[in-house]
This record gives structure tokens, C-alpha cells and sequence, in this order.
């Protein structure tokens, strides 16, 4: 199971329909108040990931919500998904993967086959360094970036 928390509709639907196409069920919600409403009844279970765009209304930004996700599932892997510049956060690296809007179904293909390598490793095996091509994270401004998963690269 794939969530995916984004205020754009459209973008929810396709989405949802890439994942499909991959083999994977999806939930989709518009707000990240939604989907901590929806953490907190009986009917959650943990994702294998969770999308989520940063900037939404309501006042909760995605990295604040895999701040808050992680604190009941800390091993609750996450990808952020943004078509803004990076802004600051505590939060930051928290995630497993960064993509930049607009991206396309190969992008999110070549995603979710690093992250079942993730599950399969026990960590990201990607490049520590802004030159890794999976992902975009050199666009959001992480520096000294590690797998949050990874426990001995942590630790340096």
C-alpha cells in the first residue's frame, strides 16, 4: 500500500494511477490533517511509503508530517515530492527520497525499485552525494545526506 497526501487532485489521480500500473494499491488524501486524522482510527496501517508534498494549506508542511509520522512509526519510509525550491526544517532529512515537480512515471518507477532495495538491504544503497540520479536531491539542498534508515552511516 502506497499514501500519497497532496492538495493537487490531479495529481493525486495520477499518481495513483502510476502506482496501479506498478501493482500497488494507493490511499490518497488532500491534507496533511487528513491523514493524521486518518493515523489515528483503527482503520490505519502502515504504508511501505508515504508521498507527500511540502507545501499544502492548513499549515502543516509535508516534512512536519513525516516529523509527525515518524514519531509513532520511525521507520515509516517517506518520499517528498515539491515543485517549490527546499525550504528549512528540522525535518529535512527524514526522508528517503526527494523528487521535484514535474516529474514522470519512469522517475517514480526508478523510486520505488531503489526503495525495494531499500526494504531488501535494510538501507539505501544510493550515493550519499547530491550526484545520485534517482532522485533529486541535489534541488532540495541536503548536504552530508544519509538513508535515515541506514544506522552505521548515521552515526558518523
Amino acid at each position: 500500500m502506497i499514501h500519497i497526501v497532496d492538495d493537487e487532485a490531479v495529481l493525486r489521480e495520477v499518481l495513483a494511477l502510476i502506482f496501479a500500473s506498478l501493482g500497488y494499491q494507493t490511499k490518497v488524501f488532500s491534507s496533511p490533517s487528513a491523514y493524521l486524522k486518518f493515523m489515528a482510527s483503527d482503520a490505519y496501517s502502515s504504508p511501505k511509503v508515504l508521498f507527500t508534498d511540502l507545501k499544502m494549506p492548513g499549515g502543516i508542511t509535508g516534512y512536519e508530517l513525516i516529523g509527525q509520522v515518524q514519531a509513532s512509526h520511525p521507520d515509516q519510509r517517506c518520499v517528498v515530492m515539491s515543485g517549490f525550491d527546499s525550504e528549512p526544517s528540522a525535518y529535512k532529512n527524514l526522508a528517503c527520497m526527494y523528487l521535484q515537480k514535474p516529474f514522470f512515471a519512469d522517475k517514480i518507477r526508478a523510486v520505488m525499485a531503489e526503495l525495494k532495495a531499500c526494504d531488501e538491504n535494510g538501507a539505501c544503497q544510493l550515493a550519499v552525494h547530491a550526484d545520485c540520479d534517482v532522485d533529486d536531491r541535489a534541488l532540495f539542498c541536503l548536504q552530508g545526506w544519509f538513508c535515515p534508515h541506514n544506522m552505521e552511516e548515521s552515526k558518523r
